[in-house]
């Protein structure tokens, strides 16, 4: 994407698929603090459930920005989530 990605006003987290949106209330909360914050105005005019910014699609678990906030470079971080609640042989191989 060559635009700056919404972020968490108080993680810094960047706004992905699994951050619930409130149509109503215009309005996004952070699925990795739950921090609930208003949508900037550039989004909240013209979002609607079938017309999200890219980076609130479901097909959008994975992106690639070309530049940090005001010009900068963000650093590459991974946030890797395993369901602890399978088969221990399972969770064996995870481990490894």
């Amino acid at each position: 994407m060559t635009y700056v990605p919404l972020h968490c006003n108080q993680c810094e987290a960047a706004m992905n698929p699994y951050c619930p949106i409130n149509f109503n209330q215009k309005t996004t909360r952070c699925c990795i603090c739950g921090n609930t914050f208003p949508l900037p105005p550039n989004y909240a005019q013209h979002i609607q459930p079938n017309k999200l910014p890219y980076e609130f699609m479901e097909q959008s678990t994975t992106m690639e920005y070309k530049s940090g906030p005001k010009g900068g470079n963000y650093f590459y971080s991974y946030l890797f989530v395993v369901d602890i609640n399978i088969e221990e042989k399972e969770l064996a191989a995870i481990r490894e």
